[in-house]
C-alpha cells in the first residue's frame, strides 16, 4: 500500500486533537518517505478507535492507519490501492 501523506498542519492539529479529548502526547516524525506517528507508551483503544475514525473520514474519506508493532507507531496508507 502507498503511504499518504498530510500536511504538517493538519497531522499537528490530529495531534492537538488526540492530546486534549484522551491526555496522550502523540508524535509527529517527519522522515525520508513522509510523516509517521508514535506514541510514548501503547495507546488505549479508545484513542486507536478515534485515530481510525478520524483518518476513514478525513478529506477524500480513502485513509487507513497502518499500524506498527503493540500500535506503538503508525503510518496513513490508502486502502484503495491494494
Amino acid at each position: 500500500m502507498a503511504m499518504i501523506n498530510i500536511s504538517i498542519f493538519k497531522a499537528i492539529a490530529v495531534q492537538k486533537e488526540v492530546e486534549e479529548k484522551f491526555g496522550v502526547h502523540m508524535h509527529i516524525v517527519d522522515n525520508c518517505s513522509g510523516l509517521y506517528f508514535k506514541f510514548d507508551e501503547e495507546p488505549a483503544q479508545e484513542v486507536l478507535d478515534f485515530l481510525k475514525e478520524y483518518f476513514a473520514n478525513h478529506e477524500d474519506g480513502h485513509m487507513e492507519m497502518a499500524l506498527g508493532p503493540n500500535n506503538m507507531n503508525f503510518s496513513l496508507v490508502d486502502k484503495l490501492e491494494k
